[in-house]
């Protein structure tokens, strides 16, 4: 896809790149969705009691995987559209203000500081991203987004509490499973599913020609 980027004009970026955004949504969400809800279980059965302090931590970075699927699959497209030095700059203010802020929050976080610093430095970068490419290219990745992260907002809404009340690894399958269709459900729902197989004919057809 990013050769094929590389080739394209900007506006034709935006035609190859969103399908392609929208399609690791559609791949990554349902799974997102699905650890979300049955971190508790799922850690205390298969791993043992001993990592049981590591469920929120998995779940934060359920988070974070959600907010990375965007932040870096776009930065090739960001390179091609919008000045590198300006994408540098904010990658670069990203990573430190991860630094920073772990260390800051870590006396009272503690080894939950990292995963909740990236939500937050990640979130701001994410934004920034969709600001630049929304002024080059009229093209926003938070509204390619929402479909998939209001799906994904319902799906824990309702799986996670059958996991809080039938605390087993049994029932946490069940909410995973779950979880993950009602994700891709509304996803579909409002419209931000694509055709997966069309998309990637579309894909290589552009390659074989470029």
């Amino acid at each position: 896809t990013f050769p094929t980027l590389s080739l394209a004009t900007p506006e034709e970026r935006v035609r190859i790149y969103s399908p392609l955004f929208r399609g690791l949504l559609l791949v990554g969400m349902p799974m997102v969705a699905a650890i979300f809800v049955s971190a508790g279980p799922v850690t205390r059965d298969i791993f043992g009691s001993a990592w049981v302090d590591g469920i929120p931590l998995l779940r934060l970075e359920s988070i974070t995987t959600t907010i990375a699927i965007a932040s870096a699959s776009v930065v090739p497209f960001l390179f091609l559209t919008c000045p590198p030095e300006t994408v540098k700059r904010l990658s670069v203010g990203a990573t430190v203000a991860i630094v920073v802020l772990s260390i800051a929050l870590s006396p009272w976080l503690g080894y939950l500081s990292i995963s909740v610093a990236t939500i937050v430095a990640a979130s701001v970068q994410l934004f920034l991203f969709d600001r630049l490419l929304a002024r080059a290219v009229n093209y926003s990745l938070l509204r390619d987004m929402l479909p998939a992260v209001s799906g994904l907002l319902i799906a824990v809404a309702v799986a996670l509490p059958i996991v809080l009340v039938k605390d087993t690894l049994a029932w946490a399958i069940v909410a995973a499973v779950l979880a993950g269709l009602i994700q891709l459900a509304i996803t579909f729902l409002l419209k931000g599913g694509i055709n997966v197989r069309a998309t990637v004919a579309r894909l290589r057809s552009r390659e074989q020609a470029g």
